[in-house]
């Protein structure tokens, strides 16, 4: 059935969604060819989440209609974060992935936070790979970046040490989940290294290292897809240039033809503002019904696959990889620790300990197998577009704790809540999400599993916060 057309600003269009939305600036030159840096609601606080609010309303496609371009916005008058927001959307609009490659930030002045990072980077370079430090933006820098020979202008991995910006994190959470979220979702591929391995046998970490750049290093030369050409039944396009922004992920160069607006009047030097388009597959926030489909598969028996000594030799890394691949095709998206720990016993380990886990870190760098924060999703499964949850099975001898069960489930789970409940006091809900998978009591772990997962709903736009009350958005 059609969707009907909204016509919406931004303090109101939250929770509403369409496969394309038309996004329209509004501001732009007075008479005088100036600028006043007032965008009402951007200017205000919180005019950055206003601004995330609306670029998330496309499934599939957001056209922005600006009469000015990224650089018109003077930083230097304005201290809103909104605005810095605004700037940098408009210019990734324009000219797509190229602003947000110019946007990573390299201080040639950075130093290591520890001797351990200095450690690492100096193997690196003793490989002849080329090594950068702190690079990125804000309070998400790298520790460690390798440079791509063939590119130089690209990286190939993100290296994460445990040294001051990990120490320096609020909580457990923010260190380990979030934050390698939100670097995995700007692009980064990231590879952790532990300083208690590294002290331990920094021969096997390296050996890990090497892997995760190989890896990443095919995935870079890997040719890209090419795209379907036009269809030849479609219309023409009135403008001339409906076609070109009308294609997903297609970000033409802006010309002054573009808009085919007139400049203001009294200045006949004016440039037009050009019509940009942005994919929204990097913001994409699908929410489909969510529901217990199945419940969380789990092994009743795992068949042992070799002994301990097997486990550890070199030249069965294959071997190791192909198990890890499996379970994470079987039960993922799966909590690291919980998947390591099923390979490990088929292989004769009783518990986790330093060894097999540096064997499994080794192993997951030759698979295809995608890391987000503390979980394994397989590499054809869009965590954007996970739509349901899994509850325990009756007969699993070892249900998952609520720390093993990814942001992206527990917020379908709380979904699944709030279309019996339509609003719940927050702490209401996450006890009742809790239940759905068999989680009777509401401690500390539990409540700050179920509290990511609320946040995943709310910024998916299923649900809003009013105060302590969440209460689910209509049409949701």
């Amino acid at each position: 059935m059609p969707e009907p057309v909204f016509v919406k600003n931004l303090e109101n269009v939250q929770g509403d969604e369409r496969d394309v939305i038309l996004f329209s600036i509004c501001y732009g030159f007075d008479i005088g060819r100036r600028i006043a840096m007032n965008f009402g609601p951007m200017n205000s606080s919180g005019g950055e989440r206003r601004l995330n609010v609306a670029i998330t309303r496309a499934r599939r496609e957001v056209i922005v209609f600006s009469s000015i371009r990224a650089e018109h916005i003077d930083l230097a008058r304005t201290q809103a974060e909104g605005m810095r927001h605004l700037k940098t959307f408009l210019d990734y609009a324009h000219r797509g992935p190229r602003a947000l490659a110019e946007a990573t930030q390299v201080d040639p002045a950075a130093d290591f936070d520890s001797p351990f990072e200095r450690d690492v980077a100096e193997a690196l370079r003793g490989r002849g790979h080329l090594v950068d430090l702190q690079v990125g933006c804000s309070g998400y820098r790298i520790d460690l970046a390798v440079k791509d020979p063939d590119a130089p202008g690209r990286y190939l991995l993100g290296i994460e040490c445990d040294g001051a910006a990990y120490h320096s994190a609020a909580s457990a959470r923010d260190r380990d989940r979030l934050r390698q979220s939100v670097l995995e979702g700007l692009g980064w591929t990231i590879h952790r290294v532990w300083s208690s391995d590294w002290w331990a046998n920094p021969g096997r970490e390296i050996e890990g290292l090497e892997a995760a750049i190989a890896r990443a290093r095919r995935e870079a030369s890997a040719p890209a897809p090419e795209a379907e050409p036009p269809s030849e039944s479609a219309p023409p396009s009135e403008g001339g240039d409906a076609a070109e922004v009308a294609a997903p992920g297609a970000v033409p160069d802006a010309s002054p033809s573009d808009a085919g607006e007139e400049p203001p009047s009294g200045d006949a030097t004016a440039e037009p503002g050009p019509r940009y388009a942005a994919d929204a597959s990097a913001v994409e926030a699908v929410v489909d019904a969510a529901s217990p489909e199945s419940h969380y598969p789990f092994a009743a028996e795992e068949l042992a696959r070799g002994d301990e000594e097997a486990f550890l030799r070199p030249d069965r890394t294959r071997d190791v990889a192909a198990h890890l691949a499996e379970v994470v095709a079987e039960e993922g998206p799966v909590a690291i620790d919980r998947a390591f720990r099923r390979v490990a016993a088929a292989w004769g380990f009783r518990k986790l300990t330093a060894r097999p886990r540096g064997r499994l870190e080794t192993a997951l760098a030759a698979t295809s197998v995608v890391v987000r924060g503390d979980f394994l999703w397989p590499h054809d499964l869009d965590p954007a577009r996970w739509d349901r949850f899994r509850p325990p099975h009756p007969d699993d001898p070892s249900p998952r704790k609520a720390e093993e069960i990814p942001p992206e489930e527990l917020a379908m789970a709380a979904l699944d809540v709030l279309r019996d409940a339509i609003s719940l006091p927050r702490e209401e809900l996450a006890r009742k999400t809790a239940r759905r998978f068999g989680i009777s009591r509401l401690g500390a772990r539990v409540e700050s599993a179920m509290e990511a997962g609320i946040a995943g709903l709310l910024a998916r736009g299923a649900a809003v916060a009013d105060g302590d009350i969440v209460r689910l958005e209509e049409g949701a």
